[in-house]
């Protein structure tokens, strides 16, 4: 078990790792759990759930009949308690594609469990596979997405939104001009507004 922030519900930790333990009981291996969305940017609010991500791989013995078996795990959300999976094989594959969900998971300051320097190896092999003009296209795709659901809105927006398509436009950019990686919290100074 990783030490978590002293201000995470203790309810919620022990909702998301009865979830985990669901998982191991079914034979699945989790290589790593992690805090994914506004927790891990380091800008949740009051609203915020517990959004928990893990990579996992299940017994060879699974992949060893004629219906294989779904490459995601997902549970119901509940509350404040989202929880879901990715097989390494599908996390893999969609990286390959520019799909950088599986790099930002990897990076997460927020780790509920983890196989030890698992999370340093798939970093090493993400940086050799991963194309970085594909993952701007992603990127900038999102924000594209997210911007237009912000202008279709008739109510009121929360500054989750707008910041969450500020952070995915400006990794597209980041990553159309720098090999550098960016950090993936947005400071409290970013998140002033102005009239």
């Amino acid at each position: 078990m990783e030490p978590l922030p002293a201000d995470f519900s203790p309810d919620a930790v022990a909702a998301l790792r009865a979830r985990l333990d669901l998982v191991r009981s079914q034979g699945v291996k989790i290589l790593f759990a992690i805090e994914s969305g506004s927790r891990a940017w380091g800008f949740p609010s009051p609203d915020s759930d517990y959004d928990c991500r893990f990579v996992y791989i299940r017994p060879v013995s699974d992949h060893l009949v004629l219906q294989q078996p779904r490459d995601v795990i997902e549970f119901p959300i509940e509350g404040e308690i989202d929880a879901g999976g990715w097989d390494l094989r599908k996390a893999l594959l969609l990286a390959l594609g520019g799909n950088a969900v599986i790099v930002e998971w990897t990076k997460s300051p927020i780790v509920y469990e983890q196989v030890v320097g698992f999370r340093a190896r798939l970093l090493d092999l993400l940086a050799e596979i991963v194309d970085p003009a594909k993952v701007s296209h992603h990127y900038l795709g999102l924000a594209r997405s997210h911007v237009a659901k912000i202008g279709s809105f008739s109510g009121e927006v929360k500054l989750k939104k707008p910041a969450w398509s500020s952070a995915k436009a400006r990794r597209g950019r980041w990553g159309l001009v720098s090999s550098q990686p960016q950090s993936r919290t947005i400071s409290k100074r970013a998140m002033v507004t102005t009239k």
